[in-house]
């Protein structure tokens, strides 16, 4: 973290030292915006260029920056279901402590499905926080 705050940002080891967590988080976030912008910028060069060529496109077929550059995968609704998934099995554990992890699992993903979310992707992060707790396979 400090060499990516040297070189990045240039700061002094007590700039870095006096830095709170919301700060650092707020660096690495304008840090990644800036990084978005000048993708964009590479995106619309090479957009034009495609665009202008000398070679024949299909009437009103146009390349933009995003065919180049994609856009950054929305991870909020993840991130928000994991909160969900973790307050959901604290519960879970909280009222029934010596519940075995596939009831835990099952009531969990009972739970979120009915709150909305998809089943296959409740399954696909339960797998990736708590890979140990997969179903029982004979």
């Amino acid at each position: 973290m400090w060499a990516l705050a040297r070189v990045e940002w240039g700061m002094t080891i007590e700039e870095f030292g006096e830095l709170t967590m919301g700060q650092w988080e707020a660096l690495l976030t304008r840090r990644t915006i800036s990084h978005r912008y000048n993708c964009l910028y590479s995106g619309m060069v090479a957009a034009s260029v495609e665009n202008s060529a000398g070679r024949t496109l299909p009437e009103n077929v146009y390349k933009s920056a995003f065919d180049f550059v994609p856009l950054p995968v929305d991870v909020s609704s993840k991130n928000s279901l994991k909160q969900n998934l973790h307050t959901c099995i604290a519960l879970i554990k909280f009222v029934a402590p010596h519940a075995d992890m596939e009831t835990v699992r099952a009531k969990a993903i009972d739970s979120l499905v009915q709150k909305g979310y998809e089943q296959g992707e409740v399954n696909e992060i339960l797998e990736e926080m708590f890979p140990k707790w997969g179903p029982k396979v004979n």
